[in-house]
């Protein structure tokens, strides 16, 4: 099963992981990826987000994608935001249209209001809870990639050879997991600079 998030929500991408005989969990861009029903018909999806009412509602409804010949089903899993991760989204467009990007149009508010993920997992392999669920972890890695190519400058390799560049790469990695194994023991240890064990009697013995 494939991870991805909404830059790959394109019909060759979700055609491409289907060709591949794999399952896929994308975060869905309704201005990158058309959906269809079952009917052929494209989805009615403003009208459905507007069912999902509640903050934390979710919901699922059969969708396909179409490429060249292929019809490739799937489902369409949402949630809706809460209130505070409503206005967060929001200012975020705000912030977007103000450098150039887009324009502030009401679908782009209320597509905005929900997270939206497209899967081609059957359901009895997994509820729309679960996909939604399962689709954070991907989150999480993305977050350690941010950290790597900010604080460890991962994406700067300033070499021209494969050996040259593997051995770098390596390198940096080696300092990050060793990084991030002294935070975890620092988060576990409590910080009191020297190591308190009791003597047993034989040790008070030879002292």
């Amino acid at each position: 099963m494939i991870l991805a998030d909404a830059g790959y929500s394109k019909p060759p991408g979700v055609a491409a992981v289907h060709q591949q005989g794999a399952r896929l969990c994308v975060r869905f861009n309704p201005g990158t990826l058309s959906l269809w029903d079952k009917g052929g018909r494209p989805l009615a999806l403003l009208k459905l987000l507007r069912t999902i009412r509640r903050p934390g509602q979710s919901a699922e409804w059969p969708a396909w994608v179409h490429f060249g010949d292929e019809r490739i089903g799937g489902r369409l899993c949402t949630i809706r935001k809460s209130q505070e991760a409503i206005a967060r989204a929001h200012r975020n467009i705000e912030l977007k249209v103000n450098r150039g990007k887009g324009t502030m149009s009401p679908k782009r508010k209320e597509y905005a209001r929900y997270v939206m993920v497209f899967t081609t997992l059957p359901v009895k392999a997994a509820s729309a809870k679960q996909v939604l669920e399962g689709y954070r972890l991907r989150w999480q890695i993305e977050l350690t990639f941010k950290r790597l190519k900010s604080i460890v400058q991962l994406g700067h390799v300033p070499k021209l050879d494969d050996q040259s560049s593997r051995a770098w790469l390596l390198g940096k990695l080696l300092v990050a997991l060793l990084t991030q194994k002294l935070i975890q023991v620092g988060r576990a240890t409590s910080p009191w600079g020297y190591v308190y064990f009791q003597e047993s009697p034989a040790t008070q013995q030879l002292a």
